[in-house]
């Protein structure tokens, strides 16, 4: 969730596109980035793991004029840090879990942890996408994504909701009535990850999401389904590189304390 990347530092100014009904099938949401690197002068920005895939397309400044990309980004079994150095706008669409195997025609494992450039996956014309970013802006250039992800690419697999629901692995298959190697093997075809990884990052994001309400961290574990505030901790630890503290000072103007709880609720 791209509000929640860099400890939530672009939550206010990122602005969410709702996908038209064409692509709803395939899109859960999609976002416009405007940087200003006077505001946030940032080279490297934290994104949280994710069992959703992303299509992703930046415009920035080069040593030999604008650079753009059009990458096809797999789930992300972890934090990733990535290079926004120079970058003048990022465009997003957050594909639903299980989706990518019917976009790339490969099982999602293949893109885990992954970027690679879109034209090799979804096809040429995502080309052009960059070339209507730097001619025409980035409205123009989120309706063109929009339009090709509204191609048919063959029947879109089971998404696997009932994760959101349930709490742990043995709850996941009886929810689907698959037996637990099968549900692994589906887990890992559809969305690129394990079915306890999948978990583990769904409660990382309530978690993440509940302390902008909480009142403090303890208070965001018991929320989320962690046994404790420790619990949480080591996780976070494990799953986006720092602490608690650490991971939401991301998101706070310099002069702010970093016992300051975010303001602005996500």
């Amino acid at each position: 969730m791209v509000i929640l990347d860099q400890g939530g530092l672009r939550r206010g100014s990122i602005e969410l596109v709702v996908p038209p009904p064409s692509c709803a099938e395939l899109v859960e949401h999609a976002w416009i980035d405007r940087f200003d690197a006077a505001v946030h002068p940032c080279a490297s920005w934290r994104v949280v793991a994710d069992a959703s895939a992303h299509v992703i397309v930046t415009l920035g400044a080069g040593s030999r004029g604008e650079v753009g990309r059009a990458a096809v980004v797999g789930a992300r079994s972890t934090f990733a840090d990535i290079d926004v150095a120079g970058r003048r706008f990022t465009l997003g669409v957050r594909l639903r879990p299980g989706v990518l195997p019917a976009l790339a025609r490969v099982p999602a494992t293949a893109l885990t942890d992954r970027a690679v450039d879109a034209r090799d996956v979804l096809g040429a014309a995502w080309t052009t996408v960059v070339e209507v970013l730097g001619e025409h802006g980035p409205r123009a250039a989120m309706d063109r994504m929009l339009t090709l992800l509204r191609r048919p690419h063959g029947p879109v697999r089971e998404t696997f909701a009932a994760a959101q629901d349930t709490g742990s692995v043995a709850a996941l298959a009886r929810a689907l009535g698959l037996p637990l190697r099968t549900l692994h093997q589906k887990t890992r075809e559809q969305i690129g990850l394990g079915p306890k990884r999948l978990l583990r990052i769904l409660r990382l994001h309530r978690a993440l999401v509940a302390y902008r309400r909480a009142r403090g961290w303890a208070e965001a574990a018991a929320i989320s389904g962690y046994a404790d505030q420790p619990h949480l901790v080591r996780e976070l630890r494990a799953l986006l590189g720092e602490t608690p503290t650490s991971w939401i000072a991301r998101g706070l103007p310099a002069a702010d304390s970093f016992k300051t709880p975010g303001a602005t609720r996500s």
